[in-house]
């Protein structure tokens, strides 16, 4: 099995620019607390001296300044007083900033989503703070996914951008307000922030900022002939439609798990192209008989490249 590296994002960004719409492809016993229940944030102890995460201001304070959201002490903490997120077998703890409403609800394909709705809160400021079990971490990706992972570094599951939630057809979201994030908090915590301007897409007070847990991002694949060759159709699910940078890890891993010969370079390429020019696409249909070939040209190619003086 291969492991690529990610492509550059602003690599990314030059090639959507030059190939226009070119990518729309053609083929332990401090547990947290019972789901199913609404709670709303206390006020969580503030820890002792500096802790993970601060940017300046009281301890506990993320936001740079004054703030009424004391920290956690700990990921402990969290599991100990925080709400369970669970899908499949991955269990986080979701701990809601002083006046954050939060209701767990069950998402599409065994997923989970924790809606929380914050109350009057400052820009940049934590409204929840997330806690994975300790067989488990949690990483923070670039652009405020999370992936879940296990004692080895394996991905177990993953959490989309806060904000981004299923929408009625299961296969697209519905977006959050610009620049809300993840950050690390104290002691193998993630604080959940609100935005430099806590406004929505649609420019008011986001009344809802969801957490969007997923175990699964492989619903089927299966191999048949296409295009005059092997191909491999890929059913993702709602949340690896959508999932970014922890959806990307998840569905190689788990496709690869599942089919090992889909473990090669351009596999993997042909994948990340479907999902970032064709997420909604009913399935994604991946050739191991395609050439490598760099970012630019792939994209061009609608995610499907030939060798040279075929097609």
């Amino acid at each position: 099995m291969v492991t690529p590296s990610r492509a550059p994002v602003a690599l990314v960004a030059a090639a959507l620019l030059l190939v226009g719409g070119a990518a729309a492809c053609t083929a332990g016993t401090d547990g947290p607390t019972s789901t199913g229940t609404t709670s709303t944030g206390t006020g969580p102890a503030a820890s002792a001296g500096p802790t993970n995460g601060t940017t300046g201001g009281p301890s506990g304070d993320l936001s740079g300044g004054p703030s009424a959201h004391a920290a956690p002490a700990d990921a402990a903490d969290v599991r100990a007083r925080g709400t369970a997120l669970t899908a499949g077998d991955v269990t986080l703890a979701v701990l809601p900033a002083p006046g954050t409403t939060l209701v767990v609800e069950a998402g599409p394909d065994g997923s989970a989503l924790a809606r929380l709705t914050p109350g009057a809160t400052a820009a940049r400021s934590p409204v929840a703070w997330l806690a994975a079990p300790p067989d488990r971490s949690l990483v923070a990706e670039d652009d405020g996914t999370v992936v879940v992972t296990d004692a080895a570094g394996g991905f177990v599951a993953g959490v989309a951008a806060p904000g981004t939630a299923p929408a009625a057809d299961g296969t697209t979201s519905v977006p959050g307000p610009r620049g809300a994030g993840v950050v690390p908090g104290p002691d193998g915590t993630l604080a959940v922030m609100l935005p430099a301007s806590p406004t929505s897409t649609a420019g008011t007070t986001p009344a809802e900022l969801p957490l969007w847990l997923a175990a699964t991002t492989v619903l089927d694949a299966r191999w048949g002939d296409r295009e005059g060759g092997r191909s491999l159709a890929v059913t993702p699910s709602a949340w690896a439609r959508v999932g970014g940078a922890a959806a990307a890890e998840g569905v190689w891993a788990q496709l690869v798990a599942r089919e090992p010969e889909a473990g090669t370079t351009s596999m993997h390429d042909q994948l990340w192209c479907h999902q970032l020019g064709a997420p909604t696409k009913a399935t994604w249909n991946l050739e191991p008989w395609r050439p490598e070939v760099d970012t630019l040209e792939l994209l061009a190619a609608g995610c499907n490249p030939v060798e040279q003086g075929e097609g």
